[in-house]
């Protein structure tokens, strides 16, 4: 350790401080776990004003927790339900209350081969997006943070809709780079 943080654990360790510093480690979870909700919450309404503003409303929609109550998923799909077979999207996996956020391609069905989807996954391989191994995933790509990790929770502390505007860029960049191959994959998939 260095002489910070000795000083740190010695101040909190003593008899004047531990009552403070236990219940605020009691709390840590609960903290945590706000601060994933305020991001989710920035996210979609950040993600919305960009897709209500944009040449892309009246044909795409945003899609919420699919599947699952406890990953959000959050999707870009298009608006046609004929259509909607694959979408773009921000999700999250690991240790509860430190998630590692992926932008990723999915299916609302098992995989099927189309040119299509060879075509759109080629460009999202150029673009750093991996392989999936799921039957509902085509390729994702891991973001640079972790949710319960203490940078990540200082950016959501100090300005949530900062830090979705930034990731909200970073898959909508992906998103207008791949839109055709995305919408002719849907259109491929839906006349199967």
């Amino acid at each position: 350790m260095n002489n910070y943080d000795d000083e740190t654990i010695a101040f909190l360790c003593k008899e004047e401080n531990l009552r403070t510093t236990l219940e605020i480690c009691s709390k840590m979870d609960d903290v945590k776990q706000r601060l994933h909700d305020e991001f989710w919450l920035s996210f979609y309404n950040t993600l919305k004003l960009k897709l209500d503003d944009s040449p892309y409303a009246d044909s795409w929609k945003i899609e919420q927790n699919i599947y699952t109550a406890s990953n959000d998923i959050t999707l870009l799909v298009p608006l046609s339900p004929q259509t909607a077979e694959i979408g773009i999207g921000l999700t999250e996996e690991g240790k509860s209350k430190n998630y590692h956020p992926f932008y990723f391609i999915w299916f609302r069905t098992a995989r099927k081969k189309k040119p299509e989807l060879s075509a759109l996954r080629s460009k999202l391989k150029i673009m750093g997006f991996k392989k999936s191994l799921g039957s509902t995933l085509l390729m994702h790509k891991y973001l640079a943070y972790h949710t319960g990790r203490k940078d990540f929770l200082l950016r959501v502390a100090a300005n949530p809709d900062d830090l979705a505007q930034e990731i909200v860029d970073g898959l909508w960049i992906v998103f207008e780079q791949i839109n055709a191959e995305l919408w002719d994959a849907n259109i491929a998939l839906s006349n199967q």
